[in-house]
C-alpha cells in the first residue's frame, strides 16, 4: 500500500531503527532501497530514549538490526550516524 501512495523515487528512509523490528516489517512489502539510519551509540546531549551508555548494548542492537533484515540486504543500506550529520 506505502509503495502504491509513496513510491516516486524507489526509495525510503527510516531514522530511528534500534533493533530493526519496524525494517523487517516494512521489508516484507517494500521492494525499492531502504536506508537505516540510526547512531547506535551513547548520545550526550539525547533524552534517555533508547539512549546506552554502553557500547556492547549498543552494538548488539546494531546486530540484531542488521539480522532483522538479512533477507534483503541487496537492497538495504545501514547508515551508523546521526540523523543530522
Amino acid at each position: 500500500m506505502a509503495e502504491r501512495y509513496f513510491n516516486r523515487t524507489g526509495n525510503a528512509a527510516e531514522v530511528g531503527v534500534f533493533q530493526g523490528g519496524f525494517s523487517k516489517h516494512v521489508l516484507q512489502f517494500w521492494t525499492g532501497r531502504y536506508w537505516m539510519i540510526d547512531a547506535w551509540s551513547f548520545r550526550n546531549d539525547s533524552s534517555h530514549d533508547k539512549n546506552f551508555k554502553d557500547p556492547q548494548v549498543n552494538q548488539e542492537n546494531y546486530e540484531l538490526a542488521r539480522n532483522a533484515i538479512s533477507n534483503w540486504t541487496q537492497r538495504v543500506t545501514m547508515v551508523r550516524a546521526l540523523s543530522t550529520e
